[in-house]
């Protein structure tokens, strides 16, 4: 790898989503992380996606309404992308990274919408079960007995997506249905699929590649992850066997982290007004509409974010 590059696939649309963390993580900003971290793109000033969930999710908790204050996550994402993506440049080419690079793809984010509704339903669930979480906690769980919902909710969620090998997207106007992975003699095979992106100035339709596995692949693994260190903290004694490590190095390893992380609780992310009562006269079927990014982003600038690093 070049010292002032980072390899990019130019063919690839680098599509994300993201997850709420429930540790404090030095890498990044706030607990709004994007699944998987597409900081080559900003590096390289190219192309890639931020999905939105199918549809806007709310619960009901005590007669309240919650739901997501999603121009403020979908603008911590960016945050944390953008941060991240300077900090790593400056780390393996000790120079400052351009600012006409990060405009480029900043240009590019918010000109194009990616279209695949398995990650808008992905997306949704992913939400949906981090409120069902908070309704528990506000039930009477500990913080860490409902956030070990979370993680055994995705968790179980992502299996069974890779059980069922499908992934929906769109192609040339048309939606599809294909498997993200095909088995050749015991071994797995990612697919690359192509899909449409939408050019909202151009009104264009153009096509660009994903591996589609590799978002429920980079999920599993926070969230396994996840999981073991709550059974840690909630059963300090429990063997390396028992949590599912290879080994006691790998279990004290753990343990060395849980004693120098912190755990995020909803009510951070109420304080952050990431997580909001909704309004009750506000009317029920605007609250159905569709998500746009360009519309979540439309009150930043790509100027004010890098201002602050």
């Amino acid at each position: 790898m070049s010292k002032t590059r980072i390899i990019n696939k130019k063919s690839d649309g680098g599509p994300m989503i993201f997850l709420i963390d429930i540790f404090q993580n030095e890498t990044f900003l706030n607990p709004i992380l994007p699944i998987p971290s597409r900081i080559d793109k900003i590096i390289n000033g190219d192309i890639s996606g931020l999905i939105t969930p199918s549809e806007p999710i709310s619960i009901k908790i005590n007669e309240i309404e919650y739901s997501f204050n999603y121009e403020k996550l979908y603008q911590n994402i960016v945050k944390n992308l953008i941060h991240y993506a300077l900090s790593k440049f400056k780390e393996v080419s000790f120079q400052p990274l351009k600012k006409k690079k990060i405009e480029n793809w900043w240009n590019l984010l918010i000109q194009n919408e990616h279209k695949i509704k398995s990650y808008e339903e992905d997306l949704f669930v992913i939400l949906q079960s981090y409120l069902e979480a908070y309704k528990s906690y506000r039930s009477g769980l500990k913080l860490e007995e409902a956030l070990l919902l979370y993680c055994d909710s995705i968790i179980t969620y992502c299996n069974k997506k890779i059980e069922q090998n499908v992934i929906k997207f769109n192609s040339r106007g048309k939606e599809k249905q294909f498997p993200m992975y095909k088995m050749n003699r015991g071994k797995l095979y990612p697919n690359i699929c192509e899909y449409d992106i939408l050019n909202y100035q151009k009104k264009h339709i153009f096509q660009k590649a994903f591996i589609p596995l590799l978002i429920y692949d980079d999920l599993l693994e926070c969230f396994l992850f996840n999981k073991q260190i709550l059974q840690l903290k909630l059963n300090p004694n429990l063997s390396f066997e028992e949590i599912g490590f290879s080994n006691q190095a790998e279990l004290e390893e753990q343990l060395d982290f849980l004693n120098n992380s912190k755990l995020i609780s909803f009510d951070y992310l109420i304080n952050q007004d990431l997580l909001k009562k909704t309004e009750q006269n506000q009317d029920d079927s605007s609250n159905k509409k569709q998500i746009f990014l360009k519309d979540l982003l439309a009150d930043i600038s790509v100027d004010s974010i890098i201002q602050k690093e």
